[in-house]
């Protein structure tokens, strides 16, 4: 089955480090609406946990001072990297996160269950929650929770029989029934559809109400009796049912994680894959700022020959300055020559005459 496919036993749905509205308010809510809500208050244990349900929704409350918000987009962006882990359906949720990093979530990481931000109306937010667990799939084609109770002797149903005690260990619990272990000997007695009164063991949670005998069978050698709690259960004690139901399922959880390694990875701005990414990130700066640099050396070079090219025609200039002023005495000299030869013509008017 493709994991983004809605999945017929639904999926579970995790909150890491839920806040105190969310613990106390919306997680009970979804609960009574009959979704599987755990909480996870240990980023490292996070990807061990979803490896084993890879088809979950997980929230995560990124205003938990556990990690930065730079860290938190960090740790989650790295779900993709893993063929499994990218399959979860991600969602951020958060009260005091600034602008620009509820941008950066929304704009680069995939988030199927959305960028939910705090609002006092606590059940508009709530009904918000129902809505994006609705749209993925959350409760599959089940109706009900129901919770393992794995034969723990310790939570047990006393049915009144005629006057007499039948103990029945509890086998599952939904909100609406449950599943017991039988003795063979008592099973004549619990007709189907017959009506008893009973007490409930349940934990901390020590109630008294009806059930309903709905169906009992043979399974794997054992006995089994399956019960409905009659419609006069009180609101408090299927509130009860309720809270047992979480507290085993977290249970169950804890008990199937136990001694799974933990996420060891650095997810911190001082991690070599943090120092990194900022060298990425700084690199087209830097290497703008070297062409920068390297442009003003070129200029400054430029300016330089210009400069002194500049200054080699004057200096040029000087060198030849005193050819030039003797050839302004050439040139004197040669002006004064016609004077000189006006003479000769002068005196040779005389002669010419004399000839005459």
């Amino acid at each position: 089955m493709n994991l983004h496919e809605n999945s017929p036993l639904g999926r579970k749905v995790f909150f890491v480090y839920p806040p105190y509205y969310v613990t106390n308010t919306i997680m009970p809510k979804l609960s009574e609406a009959e979704y599987e809500v755990y909480a996870i208050d240990q980023y490292q244990m996070v990807k061990p946990v979803l490896q084993k349900f890879p088809d979950s929704i997980c929230f995560f409350n990124i205003d938990a001072d556990a990690l930065t918000y730079t860290e938190w987009f960090r740790f989650i962006k790295s779900f993709e990297e893993d063929e499994v882990l990218s399959t979860i359906f991600f969602g951020v949720i958060s009260q005091h996160a600034p602008k620009v990093h509820r941008e950066h979530f929304m704009a680069d990481i995939q988030l199927p269950a959305g960028f939910i931000q705090y609002i006092p109306d606590l059940p508009a937010l709530t009904e918000r929650y129902i809505k994006i667990l609705e749209l993925n799939g959350a409760m599959g084609k089940r109706k009900y929770i129901r919770a393992e109770c794995n034969f723990d002797r310790s939570i047990y149903v006393d049915i009144d029989v005629a006057g007499s005690r039948v103990p029945l260990i509890v086998q599952n619990i939904s909100s609406v029934g449950l599943s017991c272990y039988a003795n063979k000997s008592h099973l004549p007695f619990l007709t189907e559809n017959s009506v008893h009164r009973a007490a409930f063991y349940l934990g901390n949670n020590v109630f008294s109400g009806s059930v309903i005998i709905l169906m009992k069978r043979e399974v794997n050698e054992h006995s089994i009796v399956v019960m409905l709690f009659s419609q006069g259960l009180s609101y408090a004690n299927r509130n009860s049912v309720r809270e047992f139901i979480r507290e085993k399922l977290h249970e169950n959880l804890a008990n199937d994680m136990d001694g799974i390694p933990l996420d060891s990875r650095d997810y911190s701005d001082n991690s070599e894959e943090a120092i990194a990414e900022r060298n990425r990130e700084n690199a087209p700066a830097l290497e703008s700022a070297s062409e920068d640099e390297s442009k003003k050396t070129e200029n400054a070079e430029s300016d330089k020959d210009s400069a002194e090219i500049a200054e080699a025609p004057a200096e040029a200039a000087e060198e030849t300055s005193e050819p030039a002023e003797e050839a302004e005495s050439v040139e004197e000299v040669s002006e004064e020559k016609p004077e000189n030869s006006e003479a000769p013509e002068a005196d040779s008017t005389p002669e010419a005459s004399k000839l005459e």
